[in-house]
């Protein structure tokens, strides 16, 4: 071999040099001294080394990345079976609904039908109510019996019996004996027969309870069962005409009716007045049950106006 092939063979076996980053200017410079000779053998090492090192990391990422994809998995997996749950339930929720509302539907249907039903009865009851009125009259504008004055007593003498006060205004209120023979007189002076004979006519007969709520001073009406129902409205008609002469008497009479039948009445008899107040009729009266009849003019026939028969009545808590 040439001296020169030598010489170049030994330069491909000579380790490479390679200059390291200096601390101070960045340079690269070659330190034969300190650093060992970077060979191949020692880059792979380094690049093992730091390849292990780079798998490593993202072994740990991975496995870390599978930890949280496993909870999200989890997460999702729980959500999922709650959503079927409530998508169960809301099924569930939905069929209820439809059945409430069928059901409702129905009670509806049924409460109007109840409701027709109680009207009907309602209507029913009133009917026979009248029918068994029929023989009772009410009269208005009688002055009860005063109340006689307590005896005096000496309000200086402490021996004096001061019981004795309420004890008469206890007594002195009418009793249903004094109220038969004080409406038997009126009905005598008025139909023009004996007091004997009016007081035959009546069963029985009271003044009507006490009102805590009138505040007026009308007297009470008189409630009288007849034992005759033509007596009974023979005494009617003799009191209308009593009315109809005299203007300015303020006793009157009238049938008894239920509680639907008088409600009613007295709405016609407030729409009458509310009529004559504007001027459109002259006169008006109430045909049973509650029809308002009315005219116009003096030569014109009653004609009804307005009925008040089917009119539906609420009663209130002080009705």
């Amino acid at each position: 071999m040439s001296r020169k092939n030598k010489q170049q063979q030994q330069k491909k076996q000579s380790p490479t040099k390679f200059k390291l980053p200096d601390e101070n200017n960045n340079d690269l410079e070659e330190d034969d001294e300190d650093d060992p000779p970077l060979t191949k053998s020692t880059l792979d090492q380094l690049l093992k080394k730091h390849f292990s090192q780079i798998q490593k990391g993202l072994d740990d990422t991975i496995s870390k990345l599978q930890a949280n994809l496993d909870s999200v998995s989890l997460i999702a997996d729980n959500a999922i079976k709650l959503a079927e749950k409530l998508e169960k339930e809301l099924s569930r929720c939905q069929s209820s609904i439809k059945e409430l509302a069928k059901e409702n539907s129905e009670l509806k249907k049924q409460l109007n039908t109840n409701t027709k039903n109680i009207k009907q009865i309602e209507e029913r009851i009133e009917e026979r109510t009248n029918r068994q009125l029929r023989k009772t009259l009410v009269f208005k504008g009688i002055e009860e019996k005063l109340p006689e004055p307590p005896e005096p007593t000496d309000a200086l003498d402490p021996s004096a019996d001061t019981t004795n006060r309420s004890a008469n205004s206890t007594s002195a209120k009418e009793t249903w004996a004094e109220t038969e023979e004080i409406l038997a007189q009126h009905i005598a002076d008025i139909c023009e027969i004996e007091v004997e004979e009016a007081t035959k006519m009546i069963d029985r007969c009271h003044l009507s309870a006490p009102n805590p709520n009138y505040k007026g001073k009308n007297p009470r009406p008189i409630f009288a069962a007849f034992y005759c129902w033509k007596e009974s409205q023979y005494v009617l008609d003799e009191f209308r005409k009593n009315n109809i002469a005299n203007k300015d008497s303020k006793v009157s009479c009238e049938n008894k009716y239920g509680p639907l039948t008088t409600r009613r009445r007295n709405l016609a008899l407030a729409e009458r007045k509310s009529l004559k107040d504007k001027g459109e009729i002259i006169n008006g009266y109430i045909a049973f049950p509650a029809k308002l009849m009315v005219r116009t003019t003096p030569r014109s026939k009653y004609f009804m106006i307005k009925d008040f028969t089917t009119t539906q009545i609420e009663f209130g808590k002080r009705d």
